[in-house]
């Protein structure tokens, strides 16, 4: 059976599975080089399936991430603010929504009649894609599920109890309740980009402290309700213009970021903690945007002592994940899904001719052979950044060396250097690329999230006694967040970093995008290169066989 998964909405993007095995993924993003680009994944579908040498003739199932416009009609007819007349904005806004649902359905069906005429469809519903995406590839046969974002079929946050294979779903909420649309308002309300740059407020925010702030913020932006299992949140334009308000009374952007992360933590904390006391269980799986925030993740794994797993792509770009799953889930007998995850290495990927025809004749370029990892470990400990291109590229938002930079952790002036460089914000911090034997040595309480780990999703405190050791990557805060290498994972990422242990005595090395600011990460050898020429790195490594740098004048 061959079956395309399709996510046509933020972020954009395609898998391809076959005789329930994945193939390839990738997100339009990456392709067409339009950060988190909405839209129909037209390159996703033609990289998934030329990847794979599969006809879209071939296609059996074709599974869409979000549900028919019948199933989202259904649901928003059924809702009190459709017909809450004395707010026509919100009527005719839900009626609108309707008409997109259809229109969306409508592109979706031409390229099935197109392309796959015979094809089944299936419609999966926004949030169950989410919880589905970290179910069934966290290993775990039961777990307490939990999804949270901006909005997605009209839900923006669910929780399911599943055991011995029946999810009983636990608790749903709407717009109205949208964490995803708090911390978003609050970004905006900084200055950033909401539902690109969260992730600066999770940085910025560990330079203040939460309590300053957060007693107010209760007051005026969100909480929980119901004995915690639900939440209320002040309307979008509201919190955005509270926040500008904030500044000008005074209060730092980092106080403000504080405010906003601790409520988050705490209203967070609150739920997930009632959830477990009314269906207890030794896991956690969590997917959707809110669970981008690697800090939040370190909370509920500390507080509750549970072993937790984040869909390594917890955005958007992961349904098309969750939705082919749980169609496996509705039409295999006894699914118990994929084990647990091993990789994420699912993108485009080039050979030594790709990459030769593109810079063997540019006289731009100076090739330089590969011929150790304990050569290249003596380059990064003489302080060469270097880009990584490896293989398969990554699916989901972090790098993890297929497309990373490298760097030499033991300096922090390297910090300046790189977002200097990158052209990136001062207050984020780097992570680290760790041999995975060397994780209990390093950080504190990694038992509960070792497999998350291999895919930087969560923030761990750092041992006191290695914290001088390796101060480019701990944040102010005193945590990191680790990828956790291991050798049968990545062998040559790990033979790197296991080669630059041998000579410094450190078993990690610094990771971070191989991207410019504002971009997606790097995807072909085209891209990398131009990395390379606005000096972003000193030079490329492509695939363990070659150096290219640029040539001295």
């Amino acid at each position: 059976m061959v079956l395309l998964s399709i996510h046509d909405g933020h972020n954009a993007s395609a898998a391809l599975f076959k005789d329930g095995v994945l193939l390839a993924a990738v997100s339009e993003e990456r392709i067409n080089r339009k950060k988190f680009f909405w839209g129909w994944p037209v390159r996703s579908i033609d990289f998934v399936l030329a990847d794979s040498n599969i006809g879209a003739h071939e296609i059996d199932v074709v599974c869409v991430s979000h549900m028919s416009w019948i199933q989202y009609a259904k649901r928003k007819l059924s809702s009190a603010s459709t017909y809450a007349i004395q707010r026509p904005k919100i009527v005719l806004g839900n009626f609108y929504n309707i008409w997109q649902a259809f229109i969306k359905e409508r592109a979706v069906r031409s390229f099935q009649k197109k392309y796959c005429p015979n094809a089944v469809l299936f419609f999966c519903d926004h949030h169950r894609a989410h919880a589905a995406s970290a179910f069934f590839c966290s290993g775990y046969t039961e777990s307490l599920v939990v999804t949270c974002d901006n909005l997605g079929d009209s839900y923006s946050h669910t929780a399911y109890s599943v055991k011995d294979g029946i999810w009983n779903l636990a608790v749903v909420g709407d717009t109205n309740e949208s964490l995803g649309a708090f911390y978003g308002a609050v970004t905006e309300g900084l200055g950033f980009k909401p539902n690109q740059h969260e992730g600066k407020l999770v940085g910025l925010a560990a330079y203040a402290a939460s309590s300053v702030l957060i007693e107010r913020m209760k007051k005026d932006f969100a909480r929980t309700t119901k004995g915690g299992l639900h939440f209320k949140r002040t309307p979008y334009k509201k919190m955005v213009t509270t926040v500008k308000s904030l500044i000008q009374e005074g209060y730092t952007k980092e106080e403000i970021a504080a405010g906003a992360q601790g409520l988050l933590e705490e209203i967070m904390l609150e739920h997930v903690g009632v959830l477990l006391t009314k269906y207890p269980h030794t896991s956690i799986c969590v997917a959707g945007g809110v669970f981008a925030n690697v800090k939040l993740n370190q909370r509920i794994k500390d507080r509750f002592n549970v072993s937790i797993f984040i869909q390594p792509a917890m955005g958007d770009e992961g349904l098309v994940l969750g939705a082919a799953w749980q169609y496996m889930s509705e039409t295999t007998s006894n699914f118990e899904g994929v084990g647990p995850l091993r990789h994420m290495y699912l993108g485009t990927h080039y050979t030594r001719a790709d990459i030769m025809s593109v810079v063997e004749n540019n006289s731009l370029y100076q090739i330089e052979p590969f011929t150790s990892y304990e050569q290249t470990a003596d380059l990064l400990a003489n302080g060469e950044i270097i880009g990584v291109f490896d293989g398969r590229m990554e699916f989901g938002p972090r790098a993890l060396g297929a497309r990373s930079i490298v760097v030499d952790p033991r300096d922090k002036k390297v910090n300046d250097l790189l977002n200097m460089r990158l052209q990136r914000s001062d207050f984020m911090p780097f992570a680290p690329s760790v041999l995975s034997e060397y994780a209990d040595a390093l950080f504190q309480n990694v038992e509960h999230a070792r497999h998350a780990a291999e895919f930087m999703t969560i923030t761990f405190d750092v041992k006191h006694e290695w914290q001088k050791k390796i101060p480019a990557i701990v944040h102010v805060d005193g945590t990191a967040r680790p990828q956790l290498v291991r050798k049968d994972r990545n062998q040559s990422y790990w033979m790197l970093i296991h080669a630059f242990y041998e000579k410094t005595g450190i078993p990690l090395i610094m990771n971070t995008s191989f991207n410019m600011h504002e971009e997606p990460i790097v995807s072909s050898p085209q891209d990398a290169l131009r990395s390379l020429e606005t000096g972003a790195v000193d030079s490329i490594l492509f695939n363990y066989e070659f150096f290219v740098r640029l040539r001295k004048k």
